[in-house]
């Protein structure tokens, strides 16, 4: 295959969101322990247990758990649920290696994410754990506001919690959008006001939309005091995003500017980044042998000083030891390893 068209595939997976996890195989493993055993934070085993979680911001993990990809199985009526025992195993592992933000969704894997990670985590004292979740009202309805209100309190009610730590305004994609889902329902009061109350922690939104539509949302920051904002990073859309989209590049430097700390999610461009052509494989493993492709994309997500934490969603425990292995004993990339990964971003576009 040539190089050409190896870059071609790749930034067709890449435009739609196909997981290409080949670097790091999801192989079936053996569930060591009960889930009922919460493990010490002190034992973790090796090699985790050396070296520390890197922290940008203080008591935050720069490695957040992303939970809308949770590995599945078949019930008894051959319907696909989420597997619990690896998913409480994955979050066993993760707690004890630091990692403390968990993001979901009410509306992630058909509802169920929530429910799953909150097993998982309620096993925990509260303040072991940052639970961020989102008002995803997508649907229109006869009572959004009513509906908007409901989901809130379901998801308090799902992690048996009466304060959320980082809400989000699921998926923001410019005035018109946030106009007709927040301000014309009075959503953006309803949360505005949880907030004042302390049962949201930390108020933002997720972003998806072009330069325009984010110069909008960040003109609102002083009216609503926006505590942080979730953006798509690595370094493919730094300077090189999905047509239409604003750059991220423009996005981190105007949160930075702003002092409002980023939220990275697809730091991985939808697992392409860790599936890379051979040929930039190559490049990557020659300055740093052994290491994944998954973990370049995430030391450069990881390496602004303005990002709080870097999404990823680990669907196998494959997935979460090699990016603990990432975040663990962190290594920043230098000025030269910065240049590589423009130039692997200028050859997937050419």
């Amino acid at each position: 295959m040539s190089s050409n068209m190896e870059r071609r595939d790749f930034l067709k997976k890449a435009g739609i969101g196909t997981l290409a996890l080949g670097a790091v195989s999801c192989a079936p493993r053996t569930i060591k322990k009960a889930a009922s055993e919460l493990p010490d934070p002190a034992a973790a085993p090796a090699p985790y247990r050396t070296g520390s979680m890197l922290r940008n911001y203080p008591g935050v993990g720069a490695l957040g758990f992303g939970c809308m990809r949770w590995p599945m199985i078949k019930d008894e009526n051959g319907n696909d649920v989420i597997d619990q025992a690896k998913v409480d195993e994955m979050i066993d592992l993760a707690m004890e290696c630091g990692v403390n933000y968990f993001d979901t969704a009410p509306v992630y894997l058909k509802g169920m994410s929530e429910s799953a990670t909150a097993k998982a985590l309620r096993r925990y004292p509260r303040e072991r754990w940052l639970l961020a979740t989102k008002l995803s009202n997508f649907q229109v309805t006869d009572k959004p506001y009513e509906d908007g209100v409901k989901m809130f309190r379901h998801s308090l009610e799902v992690f048996d919690t009466d304060y959320v730590d980082y809400y989000l305004l699921h998926s923001v994609r410019g005035q018109t959008n946030f106009s007709k889902r927040f301000l014309e329902t009075g959503l953006m009061d309803f949360v505005l006001e949880q907030r004042r109350l302390g049962h949201i922690r930390n108020l933002g939104f997720s972003f998806h939309g072009n330069q325009i539509a984010f110069e909008y949302m960040l003109s609102l920051h002083e009216k609503y005091h926006w505590d942080f904002v979730q953006i798509q990073m690595n370094y493919l859309d730094w300077r090189h995003p999905e047509r239409g989209n604003a750059s991220a590049q423009f996005m981190y430097g105007e949160l930075e500017r702003l002092g409002i700390p980023a939220v990275i999610m697809e730091p991985l461009r939808g697992g392409a980044l860790a599936g890379l052509p051979s040929s930039e494989t190559f490049r990557l493993s020659a300055v740093e042998p052994g290491k994944s492709p998954a973990s370049w994309a995430l030391r450069f997500a990881a390496g602004f000083p303005g990002v709080l934490t870097v999404l990823s969603g680990m669907e196998c425990m494959a997935h979460l030891e090699d990016n603990l292995g990432t975040f663990r004993n962190f290594k920043k990339l230098s000025a030269s390893e910065m240049e590589l990964l423009e130039e692997d971003a200028v050859n997937l576009h050419n």
